[in-house]
This record gives C-alpha cells, structure tokens and sequence, in this order.
C-alpha cells in the first residue's frame, strides 16, 4: 500500500512538473513571439519613416533646382519675352516700318 502510493505520488509529481514545463515552455515561446512581433513593427515603422524622410529630402532638393534653374533662366527668359513683346507691339502701332525694315534685311541677304 505505502508503495503504491509512492509511486501515485511520483506519478503526481512527474506529471505536475511536466505540466510546469510545458506553461514555461510556452509563455517562454509566447514571449519570444512577442518580442519578435514588436522588433517587426518598430523595423517597419522606422523604414517607413526613413522613406518619408528621403522622400521628402528629395522632394526639397527638386524645387530648391527648380528655383535655382528659374532663377538662371528667368533673366535671359525676361529678356526674350522684353524683346518680344517691344516688337510685337513696335508691329502693331508702326506696321509700315517694320514691312520696310523686313524688306531692307531680306534684301540684303538676297
């Protein structure tokens, strides 16, 4: 009889100490799962950021060249629409002038 419930109670103990180690198991698994999840996230939202950041660096220089490039051009673009419009209007008020002095150049490279 004693025997017997020595080994009821080793059976008991075994069987406890392998539930035991199954939860540590897995709140040991589960908590590395966690843990991973977590790393994933934070390494997604850090890209993310990253690529918003470069986006908008990007985004920053294109206008900065753009302005730098209107600003070069817009003097000799000034200068070309003046002139053009000083002889569309010169062609508007003094037709008759403009005829000869286009006659005059024609002439001469003919």
């Amino acid at each position: 009889d004693e025997e017997l419930q020595r080994q009821l109670m080793i059976r008991r103990l075994l069987i406890v100490s392998a539930i035991s180690l199954a939860v540590f198991l897995l709140v040991f698994l589960l908590y590395r799962a966690i843990k991973k999840e977590i790393a994933r996230r934070r390494r997604l939202r850090e890209e993310e950021l990253a690529a918003q950041q470069q986006l908008m660096r990007e985004a920053a220089l294109r206008v900065a060249d753009e302005g730098a490039a209107e600003v070069e051009l817009s003097v000799d673009e000034k200068a070309r629409r003046e002139m053009l419009e000083n002889a569309i209007n010169l062609a508007r008020e003094k037709p008759d002038q403009v005829a000869k002095l286009l006659r005059t150049w024609l002439a001469d490279e003919g």
